[in-house]
């Protein structure tokens, strides 16, 4: 059997021929099937209090790093999704983007 490159992220179920049906035969006895109502689990993390213009994971992803319009930024602990440190009263305008330096205090 020849190996497809499928884009996973792709709305449009696979199209083939004689392959195709005996790969969604192989699916089906597996218990799988194509479904485009595929869900991904989410978690909502509130401190901000207008919208979040940018946000990165940081630290070996044990962090993130989000910032706001609301001029506040918060370092969050991924494991329990809670804030680890709010930076506010530091900008006194909306903020747009954020970075963590490595190798520095800042």
């Amino acid at each position: 059997m020849a190996a497809k490159n499928i884009d996973p992220l792709s709305v449009d179920e696979p199209t083939g021929g004689e392959e195709e049906e005996d790969e969604k035969e192989e699916e089906e006895q597996r218990g799988a099937e194509w479904s485009k109502k595929t869900q991904v689990p989410v978690k909502q993390l509130r401190a901000h209090r207008e919208a979040v213009t940018a946000a990165r994971l940081c630290f070996n992803d044990s962090f993130l790093l989000s910032c706001s319009s609301d001029t506040t930024a918060v370092l969050w602990d991924v494991e329990s999704c809670r804030p680890r440190r709010l930076f506010s009263g530091v900008h006194e305008k909306p903020v747009s983007e954020c970075a963590v330096i490595p190798n520095s205090n800042r």
